[in-house]
């Protein structure tokens, strides 16, 4: 399995950002904002993805594209 390229926030469009989101969203079956929440909550654990998943919210809410509401 190939690993995904590293890209920098400068590198990832908003149209991309979104598509990593909704993909991340679909393999989990959980909305980016619920998985937000319950991985601060600590009840997740420390899976490469959802430290990966988390970072891309991140940046998807410091860009305006999502909201980080409590869930």
């Amino acid at each position: 399995m190939k690993a995904k390229p590293s890209v920098s926030h400068k590198e990832l469009s908003l149209t991309q950002l979104e598509k990593i989101l909704r993909d991340y969203e679909s393999k989990y079956r959980m909305k980016s904002e619920e998985f937000y929440a319950k991985y601060n909550r600590g009840e997740l654990g420390d899976d490469r993805d959802y430290i990966a998943w988390a970072g891309y919210f991140v940046m998807a809410v410091r860009s305006g594209l999502r909201d980080l509401v409590a869930a």
